[in-house]
């Protein structure tokens, strides 16, 4: 009789882990990050393959370094596009259902002759990922 009420108690214990593990990191809200960690790489492998906007300052200098000139039409009005607006480390669960940060991915363009100038990441990091 002891080994039943002991091999039913691990079984209900067990029970209650697994139960607790599911409440606690659901496989949907799992996948959910897994989708965000993959966004955020593809997202700073495109800026990347672009220059910043201090290293387009500095390849194309500008009379005024808050309005960078077109290097094509010399035009200083820049026409800023948000591409994406990304979650930054999003945790799930019962009691931590949040996204603690957003990065908005932006291209500047020329207003005048339509050229990409370069792009840029803002949000809580603007370091380059």
């Amino acid at each position: 009789m002891d080994l039943d009420s002991d091999w039913l108690s691990n079984l209900a214990m067990l029970g209650m882990v697994i139960l607790l593990f599911i409440t606690y990191y659901p496989i949907a809200n799992w996948l959910r990050v897994r989708q965000i960690k993959e966004d955020a790489k593809e997202w700073s492998e495109w800026l990347q393959r672009k220059e910043s906007r201090e290293q387009y300052i500095k390849k194309h200098p500008s009379p005024d370094r808050n309005r960078p000139s077109c290097y094509f039409c010399a035009s200083n009005k820049l026409r800023p596009e948000m591409q994406k607006q990304t979650a930054l480390e999003a945790s799930f669960g019962v009691l931590n259902n949040r996204v603690h940060d957003e990065v908005c991915f932006y291209s500047y363009y020329c207003a005048v002759c339509g050229n990409e100038l370069f792009r840029e990441c803002r949000g809580a990091n603007q370091a380059r990922q």
